[in-house]
């Protein structure tokens, strides 16, 4: 449990630092890309993130078989599998830089607004194709990272790469090379961490890399069998996440799509927080699952303390989102937002209820049904979005999501519950309940300071939301933690 604390703790870390980053980077990219150029990065991205999709969800299974394997002390399943992986990614990797090389040479012009800049186009798709093939083969070596438990070396290796890079990139950018520049940092940050990660694998972990013995016990079809149902969802679930982009490109315009993203971006830095603090717990839940030593009162505790730390933040941009663009980004880009922030922050709401449920699921090989039903999730949300896209513009995507929200996460609560005979009232009334009453005060407290303090500046704004954040944290130890939880912090302030 000490390692899963101080992995959560590394992973929160880094996340924090990555959103200091783009805080502080995002509008340079903007403001020298531009809108055009903007949209088309993040098109670019999109549609390279879905190369990603081939590799039959290999990625979270290799962290899932490592760490069940390691648990179990079978050294010889985790060289298979670490071998198998990397073959089958590093081909991956390949085709993907294939497929930008052929759009390089043959069909610059679809991505160029201007005819004179085809050659820089054609250059930021060579670019494209080389970090395909560092980055495919690279998230075998970070997964059997992962499936070791090694989020505080990946924190340490991650964050003074990362202060470098963009501040190498803040500098150096310009309108003339932004487009390169992206690519570029993606490149240097990606090559120093897998080869970091590498070396310390190889330094802790060597029989990984060494040819394992012949082991008439392993099946390649025990882990493509389970790696596909992992694909099936994380297909789902990157075309649920990506496609906004592209749907609005098509139906309105690239230089459209930067106006949905701004508002989406907040969501996601909010998700990739609950993601950075869930993500330890899919190794720690198939290390458990090996022993047999699954604690769902201990799951119901450890998601009320993560719904402690996550929701207010979801509250938090909803009720000041619109303002914090404004002085972010300007003006133009706060009062597009509006409706559009509110409706992405209660679908987000929504849809984080449960935040440890994929990973039990994972871990017990149980998540056939994010197989089946994500995918009716997803098809469902394209079909909405265009059709609410060409009726009521951006609103409409954000209102599609909503729909989605209202629905599918509630169907993967009930499973769970049903898969390891838990009541589901007794899920959200110890998990989820004790997290209304301080939300409610922060809403109410937040509300009130806006009415008296303007939101002209970002001293105005951080003073709101400090005193917010202090009076949430005072309801949240009087009235959601347990004696026990009270007791073990009051030990951490007396040390």
């Amino acid at each position: 449990m000490n390692n899963l604390l101080i992995n959560i703790n590394a992973n929160v870390l880094l996340s924090i630092l990555r959103i200091i980053i783009i805080f502080i980077i995002t509008p340079v990219i903007i403001n020298n890309l531009g809108n055009y150029d903007y949209g088309i990065w993040e098109i670019t991205m999109s549609l390279f993130g879905y190369m990603g999709l081939l590799d039959l969800g290999l990625k979270s299974s290799v962290t899932r078989f490592i760490a069940f394997n390691h648990g179990k002390g079978e050294q010889a399943y985790s060289q298979y599998i670490y071998r198998v992986a990397l073959k089958f990614m590093t081909a991956l990797g390949m085709i993907g830089a294939v497929i930008a090389i052929v759009f390089a040479v043959f069909y610059p012009e679809l991505l160029a607004e201007e005819s004179s800049k085809i050659e820089q186009y054609q250059l930021f798709l060579v670019l494209i194709a080389i970090t395909s093939m560092i980055t495919m083969p690279g998230n075998v070596i970070e997964s059997c990272f992962d499936g070791f438990h090694l989020y505080a070396k990946k924190a340490k290796i991650m964050i003074p790469l990362l202060i470098v890079a963009n501040t190498l990139m803040f500098f150096l950018i310009t309108p003339e090379n932004a487009l390169l520049i992206l690519p570029l940092s993606g490149i240097l940050v990606a090559t120093v961490k897998y080869i970091s990660m590498y070396v310390i694998l190889f330094k802790h972990y060597r029989f990984l890399f060494k040819s394992p013995k012949k082991n008439s016990n392993f099946h390649y079809t025990e882990l493509f069998k389970f790696s596909f149902k992992s694909f099936i969802q994380n297909a789902a679930y990157k075309i649920q996440s990506t496609i906004s982009p592209i749907l609005i490109a098509t139906v309105l315009s690239p230089a459209s799509v930067v106006y949905f993203i701004v508002c989406q971006s907040l969501i996601k830095h909010k998700r990739n927080i609950e993601m950075t603090i869930t993500q330890p717990f899919l190794p720690y839940f198939s290390a458990a699952v090996s022993k047999n030593k699954i604690d769902h009162d201990a799951y119901c505790q450890a998601t009320k303390l993560i719904l402690l730390v996550t929701l207010p933040i979801s509250v938090g941009i909803l009720l000041m989102g619109k303002e914090f663009l404004s002085l972010w980004l300007g003006s133009e880009y706060g009062e597009t937002a509006g409706i559009i922030l509110i409706i992405l922050c209660i679908s987000n709401i929504l849809g984080s209820l449960d935040p440890l449920n994929g990973k039990i699921l994972v871990a017990s090989n149980n998540h056939a049904i994010f197989a089946k039903l994500t995918p009716v999730a997803v098809f469902l949300n394209i079909g909405l979005s265009l059709v609410l896209l060409n009726k009521l513009g951006l609103k409409g995507i954000a209102i599609s999501q909503l729909c989605i929200a209202l629905i599918f996460p509630m169907l993967y609560t009930w499973y769970r519950c049903r898969v390891f005979n838990i009541a589901i009232s007794r899920f959200f009334s110890r998990a989820v309940l004790p997290t209304v009453f301080p939300l409610v005060v922060m809403m109410f407290f937040t509300l009130l300071m806006k009415t008296y303090f303007l939101n002209t500046n970002f001293f105005s704004f951080i003073f709101i939301a400090l005193t917010s954040s202090i009076v949430y944290l005072i309801t949240v130890y009087i009235f959601s933690l347990n004696k026990n939880e009270k007791e073990k912090i009051s030990k951490k302030f007396r040390r």
